[in-house]
């Protein structure tokens, strides 16, 4: 059994078991660790736990019980992003070719094959377009979760989503996750009722975290939505800014975002909200975001914010759409794009690497719509710059099936090895990657 940081973190699911056997859970806690129990439940119930922590979203019921199983929306974007990283540094500090001393060789565009294979997977498994939404993919029931997750804009933030399927993510689904304060981790449907016996979850809604506002900032921005990334932006930093005045200096890990506080009684509670615990230099990714997020907004907005009008109000008295959808066409945009906001210190994107320049590099506009090019089983890419080469031999891709990644096989906590299937394809299985 694990440890946790709250000792009493895990009674409520040995009772039941405890009580089976006649033993008090103390009891059954050290018969369990001491490996004299044999319950297969019990040791599921740990695998997905496990995962969850490793995901980063500890606790969520997106990922509770199931969370081994999940192929998540945001473990696969960061993977996209860093084989398009990795086929970056090789292209630009090895020549597109590297090898180890022990005699191993990778190419640029071998990277580049990978990152494409897993962007086709992620279109597949994961963009449900009648939702205008990603959604998290179980392998073992080989369907899609239905939980809605802020997450799914992550795809925007790693540049492996398509114009339209931004566009319709911006227009389906932003204004599920915008409210007062920012943008919720999840919606209150998807969460589910809440009770003594299901209490709440900080990773749920109505929490609003650092890292999610961030990269969503970042993904619309890319695609050509600024004025929503900036109308998001603003509202996470009134709420950190209201919190800080009126509460003599108190910078939280999160906030809850519907009723614009920090105070809230949840797991964990809430680090940096205890008056006696207020570190005087803030809280990280709180501090990360609040400068980060000073560089979307206007002057106006910023004045806005320095004499803290209420989001809702500065956006009426602006003008300001405040529906989620964008004031604008993202094709006025000036191009090329995406651009990094070079203000938070952040390069610009390589285009040579990147799949979403790469189709806006061959958009046309018809009838005021955006037709997109198809992409061919027998498209390739170049050895030297890893974009697509017409004049390059013609092979088949990677089976987009294979490359999928979901969280890792994992041990139970009393020592027992217990393995999880993966995504299954044609060709041969890479190890799955850990959420």
């Amino acid at each position: 059994m694990p440890p946790e940081t709250e000792s009493t973190h895990f009674d409520h699911i040995i009772a039941p078991f405890a009580e089976r056997l006649g033993v008090s859970v103390e009891e059954y806690k050290a018969l369990y660790n001491a490996d004299e129990i044999n319950e297969p439940e019990l040791d599921d119930f740990f695998v997905h736990d496990r995962a969850v922590r490793e995901s980063g979203h500890d606790t969520s019921y997106r990922l509770e019980l199931r969370c081994a199983n999940l192929a998540t929306i945001d473990l696969n974007c960061l993977l996209y992003k860093y084989e398009v990283d990795i086929a970056d540094a090789l292209d630009e500090h090895f020549g597109g070719y590297f090898k180890w001393s022990g005699g191993r060789e990778t190419t640029a565009a071998e990277w580049r094959m990978r990152s494409e294979t897993r962007r086709q997977s992620i279109n597949k498994h994961m963009w449900n377009e009648a939702k205008g939404l990603y959604f998290d993919y179980d392998v073992v029931l080989g369907e899609q979760s239905v939980y809605e997750t802020v997450t799914a804009t992550w795809a925007l933030w790693a540049g492996c989503a398509t114009p339209a399927q931004a566009r319709r993510l911006v227009e389906a689904s932003c204004r599920k996750f915008e409210v007062s304060g920012g943008l919720v981790s999840g919606t209150e449907e998807s969460r589910g009722e809440i009770s003594l016996q299901r209490p709440n979850r900080q990773w749920d809604f109505p929490f609003g975290w650092a890292p999610h506002q961030i990269m969503a900032w970042y993904g619309l921005y890319n695609y050509g939505y600024v004025d929503v990334a900036r109308r998001f932006a603003y509202r996470w930093l009134f709420t950190i800014t209201q919190a800080f005045v009126d509460f003599n200096g108190v910078v939280p890990e999160k906030f809850d975002v519907v009723n614009m506080t920090h105070r809230f009684e949840v797991e964990y509670g809430n680090v940096g909200a205890d008056f006696k615990k207020v570190a005087r230099e803030g809280f990280g990714w709180m501090n990360a975001s609040y400068q980060v997020g000073l560089t979307y907004l206007t002057s106006h907005m910023r004045r806005a914010l320095g004499t803290l009008t209420p989001p809702d109000v500065f956006f009426r008295k602006a003008n300001w759409k405040v529906d989620a959808t964008p004031s604008h066409s993202p094709t006025s945009t000036p191009v090329p794009i995406p651009f990094f906001i070079s203000e938070a210190g952040t390069p610009r994107a390589r285009p040579q690497s990147n799949a979403l320049f790469n189709a806006l590099r061959s958009l046309k506009i018809r009838n005021g719509a955006a037709v997109l090019p198809q992409i061919s089983s027998d498209t390739v890419y170049s050895e030297s710059s890893g974009t697509p080469s017409d004049d390059a031999p013609s092979r088949d891709p990677p089976d987009s099936d294979a490359d999928i990644a979901t969280a890792p096989p994992a041990a139970s906590s009393a020592g027992r090895p217990v393995t999880r299937s993966m995504a299954s394809g044609d060709d041969k299985q890479e190890p799955a990657s850990s959420d």
